[in-house]
């Protein structure tokens, strides 16, 4: 009878050894996706407040990344007669091209809705 409890017990314990599985190690970090510095705005041209701050990173070879939280479809056109949807893909187009010019590649816009903001005097 003893025999059987430890033959059932080693059985058991071998499924239980089996069965365990080993942590998955956890992807590396894309490297193109890394920055040293994640800059946040709402609007296409917002970024350009940053502008010496980021030129002054780009001249110690800093990663950027761009983040805008709307296309800029609801502010006014200046320079054509684009409007609304068609106004924020010529703005993103343009922050992109811009970014791009300086070595900002990693650029993204988050889709958020404009919205027209009242001005106060």
């Amino acid at each position: 009878m003893g025999e059987i409890f430890g033959l059932g017990w080693a059985l058991l314990s071998l499924a239980i050894a089996s069965a365990a599985q080993e942590p998955k190690a956890l992807p590396l970090p894309d490297e193109r996706y890394k920055a040293d510095i994640l800059l946040v705005v709402a609007h296409p041209d917002d970024e350009g407040a940053a502008t010496p701050y980021l030129a002054r990173a780009l001249d110690e070879h800093k990663r950027i990344a761009v983040v805008f939280g709307t296309r800029g479809s609801s502010g006014a056109n200046e320079a054509g007669a684009e409007q609304a949807a068609a106004l924020g893909v010529i703005r993103e187009i343009e922050s992109r091209n811009a970014l791009t010019s300086l070595g900002i590649t990693n650029v993204w816009f988050l889709g958020g809705k404009s919205s027209l903001c009242a001005s106060f005097a």
